[in-house]
């Protein structure tokens, strides 16, 4: 009994530090975000410490756990020492403190440092399994899934969902040190399984339907000798700051102020349901010590917006790239891998101390012509069927001083670039710049760089951020983000410009009591909707205030409170302010073989414009930030009970009430009623 309460406190320590971190990534974001790989990488670093002593004390740098100051300082301390024989010897080097210490303490061990090479028999040294199943669906009934006559599905036929409104997600996975496999099988809300639901469908389809939607499979070997990382079937790769490729989810602006430098990962096993940005095919990765090399290949197809051009329907084209991942409909089947995507490349990279350069370059080609909207602002979006990226980065540190940049041309010639510096005056202090430079021409449909925008492009910024922690438990940051395009937008139809501040002070005593109190603002320009003949531009602003307590008033029981006010105006004299409150309880069990979490949101906002986002608990490898304004109350619990050492189920029930709204949604998903229930269910087996 004593061994189990030490594992499932141990477990969910590190699982509480990961969900902290992940909530400061995701707090300061407006969209659903892919985080599950992220999450996953971490509870395995957590499984799988970092000896100090080691080779692999970069990985803490990619999950920013350890600062770049603090990671050559304990590189400089090996050096002097020879090596660590405690890890309690860390919190006592410059730039760390105790709790820093804390942060990355369930992700360190001091061993001896490894010796002699990785045989064959190693790779299913201390090899776990688990397997995952999760269930969900919206209670209520929404209008795509009202079953009607065959005659009426044909003459709308994609006003109707063919599949049930149930989401399943099914994962194995088979991991030990330098081996990790496994395979994901999805079917979102509305997608057919086994059943559909008008099979006189079959007549517009192009072709059947899958069993299962979505599926999945990797297979992972690292760290056998020169070989770093083989990668068999799905993948992503992360190279540099994300302008010349990163194909899964970056950091951006956060209250994480200073960490606007990316430490890739370089090569990562898909084991996400993202179904579209990915890679499927192979990638290797080989050490020869001070130069690594990276070598792939992928294959695969995707889903896209096909068009004919001739009678016959032997010449088509790709009007747009779908990426929701959503095959509910006739069309959106009809969407789906259609265009074939293929990606051939290489990354080099030399290390010559505490400077690193490195260089990328691929080739991506398609079956089939990508055709650029007709509308203006879409003027400079990549049209082909091929194109050619080249990259080169730099990195390195020097008497307290981090310099990074990335430049990347694409074959029709754009260029794009960014730099940055980060300072660090002393151990409490933290001051970086980053300045970007991202034409409109710049044509990269794998670049996940830093950005106002949603990729890097039609783009110029520099980002100014400052942290210190100028008392014990007292922490102030603060950024500057000014911005301007240089071309057209969406909504904007002429060249503009806006500016982000944020500034946050928080305190921190122990784990019992943890607040802060925020301020951020946004002002930008968009279209103003009373010009009539000629578009003309108006300033707008968005500002936020939010006071946040986290505070353990009994042994097993934590609350946390949030206040947070919203105010949205725009010049022309259109303005909406908003309120949102929420209380939640969570209680552990003594033995913490039980969380259970109850939160109550209370919401006030006038549309929405002025709308606000909360991050939520959820289960395992799902996130919730969803997006409240209009006025009502919003609840959720979750339970998250450890059956047995092997077993843990989680449980999640949501609901939400309008107080001013009959109907919920438009179009196939509207809802008639103001209110809107979500169950989730899940099951972790592990041996």
């Amino acid at each position: 009994m004593f061994g189990l309460i030490g594992f499932l406190n141990a477990q969910e320590n590190k699982e509480a530090i990961i969900e902290k971190a992940l909530e400061t990534i995701l707090e300061n974001t407006d969209e659903q975000i892919e985080t599950s790989e992220l999450f996953e990488q971490m509870l395995e670093l957590a499984d799988h410490p970092i000896n100090l002593n080691g080779d692999e004390l970069f990985r803490l740098l990619e999950f920013k756990l350890i600062s770049e100051q603090q990671y050559f300082h304990i590189l400089e301390y090996i050096g002097n020492v020879g090596i660590i024989r405690n890890i309690q010897e860390i919190q006592f080097l410059d730039g760390f403190d105790q709790k820093s210490f804390e942060v990355i303490k369930p992700f360190i061990c001091a061993e001896e440092p490894p010796s002699g090479k990785v045989k064959f028999h190693d790779l299913f040294y201390g090899v776990r399994q688990q397997a995952f199943f999760r269930y969900g669906r919206v209670i209520q009934k929404k209008s795509g899934y009202e079953t009607v006559s065959d005659s009426a599905f044909m003459s709308q036929p994609n006003a109707h969902y063919l599949g049930s409104p149930a989401k399943y997600y099914s994962k194995y996975q088979i991991k030990s040190k330098h081996l990790k496999a496994g395979f994901v099988l999805e079917k979102d809300p509305g997608e057919v399984l086994f059943t559909n639901n008008y099979p006189i469908a079959e007549e517009l389809l192009n072709k059947a339907v899958p069993l299962f939607d979505f599926s999945s499979i990797h297979l992972s070997l690292s760290n056998l000798g020169i070989i770093q990382q083989l990668i068999i079937g799905d993948y992503h790769m992360q190279f540099a700051q994300g302008l010349t490729m990163w194909s899964n989810f970056s950091f951006g602006k956060s209250s994480e102020v200073t960490a606007t430098k990316r430490f890739a990962a370089n090569l990562i096993p898909s084991s996400s349901t993202i179904e579209n940005n990915f890679f499927r095919g192979f990638a290797l990765h080989l050490n020869f010590g001070k130069p690594e090399l990276v070598l792939f290949y992928s294959n695969k197809n995707r889903d896209a917006n096909r068009s004919e051009n001739d009678e016959d329907n032997q010449l088509w084209s790709v009007s747009s790239l779908q990426n929701t991942g959503l095959h509910r409909t006739i069309n959106e089947l009809n969407d789906r891998n259609v265009l074939n995507e293929q990606v051939l490349g290489s990354r080099i990279s030399f290390k010559l101390g505490r400077f690193e350069i490195g260089s990328t370059a691929y080739k991506s080609k398609w079956d089939a012509p990508l055709l650029a909207s007709g509308d203006l602002y879409k003027k400079f979006d990549f049209s082909g069927n091929q194109n050619g990226i080249l990259g080169f980065d730099y990195q390195g540190f020097v008497n307290n001083i981090g310099l990074y940049g990335e430049w990347s041309r694409s074959e029709n010639g754009g260029q794009a670039y960014l730099f940055g510096f980060d300072f660090y005056p002393d151990s409490y202090t933290k001051f970086n710049i980053l300045y970007r430079n991202y034409p409109a021409n710049y044509q990269n449909l794998f670049a996940n760089a830093f950005a106002e925008n949603t990729g890097p492009k039609n783009e110029k910024g520099l980002y100014v951020g400052f942290s210190n922690s100028f008392l014990p438990n007292w922490e102030l940051n603060l950024y500057l983000d000014f911005f301007r395009f240089d071309w057209l937008k969406s909504n904007v139809c002429a060249p503009s410009h806006g500016v982000d501040y944020f500034a946050q002070i928080t305190f921190n005593r122990s784990e019992n009591l943890q607040c802060y109190l925020r301020y951020k603002r946004k002002k930008k320009q968009n279209n103003s909707p009373f010009d009539d003949w000629i578009d003309d531009l108006e300033l707008e602003s968005k500002e936020n205030i939010r006071i946040d307590f986290s505070y353990k008033v009994l042994e097993n029981f934590r609350f946390k409170s949030r206040a947070e006010w919203v105010n949205f105006k725009t010049a022309s004299g259109q303005k909406e302010t908003g309120i949102l409150l929420f209380q939640q309880i969570q209680y552990t069990l003594p033995n913490n073989a039980m969380n259970l979490y109850f939160r109550c949101v209370n919401f006030n906002t006038d549309g929405y414009d002025s709308r606000i986002y909360t991050y939520e608990n959820d289960v395992l490898y799902a996130f919730s930030i969803p997006a409240f304004y209009d006025r009502g109350n919003h609840f959720y619990f979750l339970l998250n009970y450890h059956l047995n050492k092997m077993m843990d189920c989680w449980l999640k029930f949501g609901h939400t009430f309008f107080h001013s709204k009959s109907l919920i949604g438009s179009g196939t998903e509207l809802i008639d009623g103001p209110a809107k229930s979500e169950f989730r269910f899940q099951l972790r087996f592990k041996l």
